[in-house]
């Protein structure tokens, strides 16, 4: 499948502790507040206790589904003994915080986009990465968003990856816009349209 990518800056990162990848994920699930099968989720690679949340994406699909815009954030920092990270969407069932993470500096930031289906489209855009040192704020990088393609394009996955200028940044907050699309009336299946937010840290 056609494929599409950018990176942003470049640095190398040093290492204080095993690798860790902490990832925040948007998608189509079943498009209800109050549904069974999730809208979005935050968790950490490999540890196996994800934790999810509902949202509407679309509450009419009479002309085909689309999300608009929604805003979400993304929070990761240490804190103390712990590195607490916060996953908002707004509109959502609630703001999603994952508490097992631990790591001292973050290494790299990766955003990706995937649709697994024709005419369907996931963006992202108005990104804005900001990392902090202590406290203090480091460095901020504006992006291009990803999208992945099938109404108007043939890209069914893309991603971009950022990296910080410095190795010893020991928060990010992440800010973006998302939209989940599809010229189908029939709601696409669950994961069909989806993003991914991911923090390496160690």
């Amino acid at each position: 499948m056609p494929s599409s990518s950018s990176s942003s800056s470049q640095s190398s990162s040093s290492s204080s502790g095993p690798p860790i990848t902490i990832s925040a994920n948007v998608r189509v699930g079943d498009n209800s507040i109050e549904g069974s099968t999730y809208e979005y989720s935050l968790g950490m690679a490999g540890a196996g206790d994800t934790i999810s949340g509902q949202k509407t994406w679309d509450p009419d699909l009479s002309d085909g589904f689309d999300s608009g815009w929604v805003d979400v954030q993304l929070v990761a920092g240490v804190q103390d003994d712990s590195s607490p990270v916060t996953w908002k969407v707004t509109g959502g069932s609630g703001q999603l915080s994952y508490e097992e993470a631990r790591f001292n500096y973050i290494s790299q930031i990766t955003i990706s986009a995937a649709v697994g289906g024709q005419n369907c489209r996931m963006s992202w855009r108005s990104v804005s990465v900001e990392f902090y040192r202590h406290g203090v704020l480091a460095q901020t990088v504006t992006p291009d968003g990803p999208v992945a393609d099938t109404i108007s394009s043939s890209v069914n996955n893309a991603s971009i990856s950022v990296l910080p200028e410095a190795s010893d940044n020991d928060k990010v907050i992440v800010l973006a816009q998302v939209r989940l699309e599809s010229t189908s009336q029939v709601l696409p299946s669950p994961g069909g349209i989806s993003g991914v937010l991911s923090v390496s840290a160690s």
